[in-house]
């Protein structure tokens, strides 16, 4: 129930009191930071949130606005978006929407938005050269690789084995067509005729109007977990598992992945999208054909060749997280053209 959550608020006044004092370090280095919390399906009080929103933002006068993700919200805030045209900067996740998920009204809001913004970032070479075939004109495409999900280990249980030996593999996040569960649950099978004792895991609440055959039967060897993941749940899945499964038909990029890097889990994931641009040999496998078949001889591969030890031992290191930030650091003067703490303006917020 948010009725109870005020629209905007200072994070520095609720951030103990609703219980996110975990992202404190987050913000260390922030001037100010505002939480926004919109009603659900209630049009009227998400204007009025929005024009909170805009309010803030005119006091502040940015030198960016850089919004991440495209929502339906930023309708409301189309005065300010005209206002502020040449200083937005767009986040692209997802430059085309996935296989099963389309949606007529965000595909013609993200058109239309595509045609105002000029500044994009994207996470992986593949987004980049995929967004640059849709966008109008001339504008400013910048990739910045995603960083480790460091947060999730807030929520891990100090006193929990980590995954190595517990010969777990296992599917995690939303059970939807593209992600190509059925292709995990079939490589499994076929896992299992040569590995006779390998345990698996489907964990993830099911996209609506998708009910693959697997959710109905019964088996086994693969415990099924269908619902929303809390972020414990979802951590203690992780560091439980041996090896975490992007079995992907088409992607951008994962933050299963980056969450898995960030609780010392490996990865497999399809050569698919920009999945494999954050893998390597040292801390993970990459199957190079989208199949129940291949994703079987590289799950074959991945427990014979005992790459277990190894990999974790790599992610392990303080150099795999500095390897990260480096990248990401790196794009952000171009972005922005000049350091914000050097701006002309004194009242920027970073």
């Amino acid at each position: 129930d948010l009725a109870p959550y005020k629209g905007l608020v200072s994070f520095k006044d609720v951030g103990d009191s609703w219980g996110l004092g975990f992202l404190r370090s987050y913000f260390e280095k922030c001037d100010s930071v505002y939480i926004a919390t919109f009603p659900s399906n209630k049009w009227k009080e998400t204007y009025a949130v929005s024009k909170k929103i805009m309010d803030h933002i005119r006091q502040i006068g940015p030198d960016y606005l850089h919004f991440d993700e495209f929502s339906a919200r930023q309708l409301f805030m189309f005065p300010l978006l005209m206002a502020h045209r040449k200083k937005l900067i767009q986040n692209v996740h997802d430059p085309k929407l996935h296989s099963g998920e389309a949606d007529m009204v965000r595909s013609i809001f993200r058109k239309v938005l595509f045609r105002m913004i000029s500044k994009y970032v994207v996470f992986s070479n593949f987004s980049r050269d995929q967004l640059r075939q849709i966008l109008p004109g001339n504008k400013e495409v910048f990739v910045s690789k995603l960083p480790l999900y460091t947060v999730y280990r807030e929520f891990s249980k100090k006193d929990t084995s980590q995954g190595q030996g517990t010969g777990i593999i296992t599917f995690v996040g939303r059970i939807s067509p593209y992600k190509g569960v059925d292709l995990f649950v079939e490589a499994a099978d076929r896992v299992r005729k040569r590995l006779k004792n390998q345990k698996f895991v489907v964990a993830g609440k099911t996209a609506p109007g998708y009910s693959p055959d697997f959710l109905h039967g019964e088996n086994t060897y693969i415990e099924v977990v269908n619902k929303f993941l809390e972020n414990e749940e979802l951590v203690d899945i992780i560091t439980h598992s041996e090896l975490i499964v992007c079995p992907y038909r088409d992607a951008t990029q994962s933050g299963v992945v980056m969450t898995a890097y960030a609780l010392g889990c490996p990865v497999l994931v399809t050569n698919t999208g920009g999945l494999p641009e954050y893998v390597t040999p040292e801390m993970g496998l990459v199957s190079q054909e989208i199949s129940a078949e291949g994703l079987a001889t590289s799950m074959i591969e991945f427990v014979e060749g005992g790459y277990s030890k190894k990999m974790r031992s790599f992610i392990g290191q303080d150099s795999f997280k500095e390897s990260f930030l480096a990248q990401i650091a790196g794009n952000f003067p171009k972005l922005y053209k000049r350091d914000v703490h050097e701006s002309k303006n004194k009242d920027v917020r970073a």
